[in-house]
């Protein structure tokens, strides 16, 4: 049977049509790159860029929206990525209530900003839908006492056929269909792109807010017992304010 299994590092952001009906899938997973200087954020952060890269053999991609960076990495450069022939239902494993929601216990629902999430206005950089596929939390860090960043594992069966990677440059052109190889896993990271993350680098996820925010929202304490390693040969070295959130 066909399979793919992706997985999210980082700043990765997990919106659902039951909260943005407008979505074309059911599941979007919103990747953003450095904000833009119009929108200034109430602290500083890093410069931040998403990248794909497939630990299986990668396929020969040819598209202005990805950049090879080598050894099956490509920075994301407004790109909407999606398995195209996934089956089933999507499900949300239990554990994925760990992964962290933008809005703070007890404060008002933050209104997004449609033009981010959907059009793919700056600073998007990639989109990843789904419309099948099982959502599970993971750990995406090394834990420090008792502390790790939230990852997620997303993994898509495709029934009999090979799992197959649409990729669309923003504007819907140029686009690329590719066949995935067996076993087929793919790492999606968005991290600093200069020195280490920083504690404050969470604060670029609330870029898809359109809400004037009139204070900084607390980080990410995500509750990490129980999960496993998101992959034990890539566990990264940042706190848990990187971790994957949920909108809202």
């Amino acid at each position: 049977m066909g399979q793919v299994i992706v997985k999210f590092f980082g700043l990765c952001i997990y919106v659902h049509r039951s909260h943005i009906p407008e979505l074309p899938a059911e599941h979007r997973v919103v990747l953003l790159s450095n904000p833009p200087l119009p929108k200034p954020l109430p602290l500083p952060v890093k410069p931040h860029h998403p990248e794909l890269k497939f630990i299986s053999p990668a396929p020969e991609i040819d598209l202005p929206c990805l950049e090879s960076l080598g050894q099956g990495a490509f920075r994301l450069n407004g790109v909407r990525l999606q398995i195209a022939n996934g089956s089933g239902s999507l499900v949300l494993h239990e554990t994925f209530d760990r992964v962290p929601h933008l809005t703070p216990v007890g404060s008002p629902s933050l209104e997004a900003d449609l033009d981010v999430i959907l059009h793919g206005a700056p600073p998007a950089a990639a989109y990843f839908d789904f419309d099948a596929g099982t959502f599970s939390a993971c750990l995406g860090t090394i834990p420090k006492e008792g502390k790790a960043a939230v990852g997620t594992t997303v993994i898509v069966d495709t029934g009999d056929n090979a799992p197959t990677l649409d990729l669309s440059c923003f504007g819907g052109q140029p686009s690329q269909v590719i066949e995935l190889g067996p076993h087929p896993r793919l790492h999606i990271t968005n991290v600093a792109t200069e020195g280490p993350d920083d504690e404050n680098d969470y604060l670029i996820n609330y870029e898809i807010i359109r809400t004037t925010l009139t204070f900084v929202p607390p980080p990410p304490d995500p509750n990490i017992d129980g999960l496993i390693a998101c992959d034990p040969d890539t566990l990264l070295d940042f706190g848990p304010p990187c971790s994957n959130s949920n909108y809202p």
